[in-house]
Parts: C-alpha cells; structure tokens; sequence
C-alpha cells in the first residue's frame, strides 16, 4: 500500500517536472522567435490590465462593509485580478504567440533544439526545408526533405504534435535513400 502512494507520487512529481520543463522550452522558443517577445509582452499587459480592472471591481465590495474594508479589498483585488490577468496573458501567448504551439510552429524536442543550434539552421534556412517534399515516417512524424543549389539535401524531422525532432543538413542523394529506408518513409 505505502509503495504504490509513493509510486503513485513519484509519478505525479515525475508529470510535474515534465511539464514545467516542457513550458520553459516552450517559453525560450517563442522568446527567441521573431516578434515572439513583443507579442508575450503585450499579451500579459493587455490582459493583466483587464484582469486588474476587473479585481479592483470586486475589491470595491469592501465599500458595503463601510468603507475601511476598502482599504484591504481594493488592493487585494486588484494585485489578484492583475496577476491573474498576467498569467492569463502568458498562457494566452503561450499558443497564439510566434513560436507558439497553436501558430503553426509546435517549437522543438530537446533534441530538435540542440540538432537545430548546434548545425547552426537558421529560420530561414529551416522554412526552406520545411517547403520540401513530405514523408511520413512508420511512427507517424513528417520528414521534409528540400534539395539545395548545390545537389545535396536539408531535412526537417516533425512529431505528430509539429514540434521538431531533428535537423540534418548538407545529405547527399545516397545518404538520404538510406534514412528513408531506415525510418520507413513513404
């Protein structure tokens, strides 16, 4: 019984952790896309403002308890209602922003960002790509393969949630029938 609580809770912790780290990559990718900051930024103010008009609202029914009550619930209301509005804003941003999960771009693996930094693809040079041609792969995630000015290959490699699992760069024809056969593409 107590090991299955602990399983049970390692788990839940396990999620968690998960989670957060998946929001923090989230939250890097649309900060570092273009008008990714600016669109976050405006967001949480807009909707924080909204939210704290609205708790200050609220806090105005500490005026019926005779107006020393004011002094706790306006403020009160108002820190909730703008830090509630904020976060609101953020999770708003969090799927419509540049970088976004719901803006067309899923962000990356912690693999895909790595691959995609350290091969040194620039967003213009990862759109090129990602207008190639489309293979499915056995486990359902999308190649996109674009032949360059030169003869070789770039490819782009999304899961089924859009999100990038890998870049390659610079395939000749040969190496790019090989990962075709390897990954099942069709």
């Amino acid at each position: 019984m107590a090991s299955n609580l602990y399983n049970q809770v390692k788990d839940a912790a396990g999620k968690a952790v998960d989670f957060g780290s998946q929001v923090a990559h989230q939250f890097n990718n649309i900060m570092n896309t273009p008008g990714g900051a600016r669109c976050m930024g405006g967001l949480a103010v807009s909707v924080g403002g909204t939210g704290a008009v609205a708790g200050g609202g609220v806090g105005l029914v500490g005026l019926a308890g005779g107006g020393v009550g004011v002094i706790v619930t306006e403020p009160a209301g108002l820190l909730a209602g703008g830090g509630g509005g904020a976060l609101g804003g953020l999770a708003l941003g969090m799927t419509t922003c540049p970088g976004g999960g719901a803006s067309g771009s899923g962000g990356s693996t912690q693999h895909g960002a790595e691959r995609t930094e350290g091969r040194g693809v620039s967003q213009e040079r990862y759109d090129y790509a990602k207008a190639g041609t489309k293979y499915v792969q056995e486990d359902g995630a999308a190649a996109y393969v674009k032949k360059l000015p030169s003869g070789r290959y770039d490819v782009v490699v999304e899961n089924e949630r859009g999100q990038t699992i890998t870049v390659m760069t610079n395939k000749t024809s040969a190496e790019i029938r090989e990962i075709a056969k390897i990954y099942g593409w069709r």
